[in-house]
């Protein structure tokens, strides 16, 4: 199977660190922790996005990585992050230029930072407005 990420970022992600019911040998069991793997995916939430669950769902199920929702108002990404993921979904109720706003929100210092330091960083519908409005 092809890799999803191009220029060799898929060696870069580790694969979510617990094994499944089916590996641990117990029908219906949850999820066992094998061994502690910091959060690859930074997923941020701004007020009345509804897609950041969905994103972070797709990260675990299809791509089978860790992430963490981080609230717009927290002043750092997560340690150990190595991706961040602004989805859309309204964002501050979709109204014109939601990234005008979300661009002073505390958690897009970090996100600049970390976009500026090489970490990749993708924006999906407003999210990528967001990313436009804060000169990403």
């Amino acid at each position: 199977m092809p890799s999803l990420f191009p220029q060799g970022v898929a060696g870069r992600i580790r694969p979510f660190p617990f094994e499944t019911a089916r590996s641990s040998g117990r029908a219906g069991a949850p999820p066992v922790p094998r061994r502690f793997t910091p959060h690859v995916f930074a997923v941020v939430q701004f007020p009345g996005s509804n897609d950041d669950r969905d994103a972070r769902f797709a990260l675990k199920s299809v791509l089978g990585v860790a992430s963490e929702l981080v609230w717009h108002q927290r002043a750092e990404l997560p340690a150990g992050t190595q991706a961040v993921l602004l989805p859309g979904g309204f964002s501050y109720g979709d109204y014109l230029r939601c990234g005008a706003m979300a661009k002073y929100s505390p958690i897009m210092a970090a996100v600049t930072r970390f976009a500026q330091a090489g970490g990749p960083v993708l924006g999906i519908c407003n999210g990528f407005q967001v990313l436009c409005e804060s000169g990403l």
